[in-house]
């Protein structure tokens, strides 16, 4: 029995909110963006030399930004539909 305040409702209804936003912005451009990058990223990878440290740590690190921007991007979308579920579960108890 979930039973939600009204600041905890705001608070709810805005992450659903951001999580639409950065669905539509992950569906319409970032998702493509991300499959050029990682695929860019490899290539750069594959034509480095083996014995070229600093150019392979440079690709790890650009690895490593690209993992942490997708992740984020996900995690708002992940978020907003945790909040719906909990918008619903709370609206159902109401009933």
């Amino acid at each position: 029995m979930i039973e939600l305040t009204q600041f905890e409702k705001i608070q709810l209804a805005k992450e659903v909110e951001a999580a639409q936003k950065a669905k539509e912005a992950f569906d319409s451009y970032f998702a493509e963006f991300f499959e050029e990058k990682e695929a860019m990223i490899i290539q750069a990878f594959r034509a480095t030399p083996a014995g070229d440290k600093d150019t392979i740590v440079n690709i790890h690190l650009m690895f490593k930004a690209l993992d942490a921007h997708k992740h984020d991007l996900i995690t708002k979308i992940e978020t907003g539909k945790m909040a719906t579920i909990q918008l619903n579960a709370a609206e159902e108890t109401m009933q």
